[in-house]
Formats: C-alpha cells, structure tokens, sequence
C-alpha cells in the first residue's frame, strides 16, 4: 500500500489535478512553513498590499526569470490587491492564505534570516507557484470571473 500523500499544508492545499513538479514534495513542505507566516500576514490587510507591491516589483525586475510563471505570478498579484482591498469576496480565505504563502516565498528574503529552506533556481522557485495555483485554481477561476465583470485589467 502505497503511503498516504500529507495534506496538512493547509485544509485547502489539496491540489485541484496531479502536478508533475520535480520538486513537488519540497514545494509542499516549504509551502507547509510559509503557511504560518501567511496566516499572520492575512490578519492585517495593509500587510496583504504591501506584500502583493513587493512581489510585483520584483516580477517586474526579474521578469525574464519567471517566464513560465508569469502569468500566474501576476493573477496571485491581483488577487491580493483586490482582496486588501475589499473589492473581491469570492475567493475562499483558505486559498487567500495559500496566496499569500506563495507570495511571501516569492518574495521574501525571509527565508535567509530564518533558515528557511529555499529553491536554488528561480525556475525551481516557480514549483510554490505551480503548486498554489494548482491547488487554488477553482478560487483563481472566480476571480478571473469577478475580474473580467468588475473591473478593467489593471497594471501591477
């Protein structure tokens, strides 16, 4: 029998189809760490803006690096700032958190200071991405869905 996968990420990080990421079991457990800081960080919506602010400038200055995720990268982006913002309600706090994690390891030189593990390759980096927006896809759809009826695309 074969042993169970662990889903103790978060109640909601349980990925919506079967990945093929080369780092999937580290994805989970680093993604299991950020966890904590993300579900102090969600507490305080001006941190949740501030957060998505940073991640958008480094997109912008590394943009090259994250090709493959770009585009995820951006909506996670979005995501956030509407949610800070109290304009999009329709995504489920679970995955809010989950964004967020993902965010804050993008981001963060946190990592450094807390002995935190971390990617050795930006494109290795992408596998929390990948993971997060896999796991969140239905809440990512709604707010596509929210975004195209409420709002005009907006820079980051």
């Amino acid at each position: 029998m074969p042993p169970k996968k662990d889903s103790s990420i978060h109640p909601a990080a349980k990925p919506a189809r079967k990945t093929t990421l080369p780092k999937e079991a580290f994805a989970q457990e680093t993604l299991k760490m950020y966890m904590k800081f993300a579900d102090a960080i969600v507490q305080d919506q001006r941190k949740v803006k501030q957060l998505a602010v940073e991640a958008a400038k480094k997109l912008r200055t590394n943009e090259e690096s994250f090709k493959g995720a770009f585009k995820d990268i951006k909506a996670l982006i979005r995501l956030l700032k509407a949610w800070s913002k109290n304009e999009c309600t329709c995504v489920q706090p679970e995955s809010v958190a989950l964004a967020t994690a993902a965010l804050t390891y993008f981001t963060a030189p946190t990592y450094q200071l807390l002995g935190l593990p971390r990617l050795k390759e930006w494109g290795e980096d992408t596998a929390i991405i990948e993971l997060v927006t896999s796991t969140i896809s239905a809440d990512m759809e709604k707010f596509k869905e929210w975004e195209k009826n409420n709002k005009k695309p907006r820079q980051m």
